[in-house]
């Protein structure tokens, strides 16, 4: 009787634990949530979206790591998307964590491929965020040429077609960080 006690424990806590550990979609959802109270388009709406729609896809058993959730649902407001994104392009796939079982190569195979497709997606995300934040300035490509960094990732991932040449450009950013912190940064729009 104690055995299957145990059993029944071990196993409620361990789904009750994967249920819990996608808080992060509901800081995302929040987030979104403010966008419409606010009535606020633009980049940051359009990161919201793609994010929530590549993480909402993820299986039961794939989510990510509880510090980085730490880290997305205590961002600032407005930029809970942001942080996410800059945490998927700096630890990819070692921002996610499966509790898939061991024994279950097919489901590991699921959430691996997810993990690589939600990071290559991201990658993609970024550009298109930053397109976005340029086109809500009134000089072009003004946001771009105040940040070295930035402005060579993204004009060599805007004509890099192939999926493993747009991850080795990321790969090769000195300080990926600066970059996020920098656009981030919404005084650096205001020249723009």
């Amino acid at each position: 009787m104690k055995f299957l006690l145990s059993i029944f424990l071990i196993l409620f806590l361990s789904v009750h634990a994967q249920a819990q550990s996608k808080e992060f979609l509901k800081c995302l959802a929040q987030e979104e949530l403010q966008f419409h109270k606010q009535k606020v388009g633009g980049a940051y709406y359009k990161l919201n979206q793609k994010l929530i729609s590549e993480l909402i896809q993820m299986t039961k058993t794939l989510t990510l790591k509880e510090k980085y959730q730490e880290q997305i649902c205590n961002a600032p407001k407005k930029l809970v998307s942001l942080t996410l994104l800059k945490l998927m392009m700096i630890h990819k796939e070692n921002l996610f964590i499966s509790y898939a079982p061991k024994g279950d190569l097919s489901m590991r195979s699921v959430d691996n491929q997810t993990k690589t497709e939600i990071v290559h997606e991201s990658m993609k995300a970024f550009i298109h965020f930053i397109n976005h934040l340029q086109a809500q300035t009134e000089k072009p490509n003004c946001l771009i040429t105040k940040n070295k960094e930035l402005y060579n990732l993204y004009l060599k991932a805007r004509y890099t077609l192939e999926d493993q040449g747009l991850r080795q450009l990321i790969n090769e950013v000195k300080d990926l960080e600066a970059i996020f912190d920098f656009i981030s940064n919404r005084k650096n729009l205001l020249n723009c």
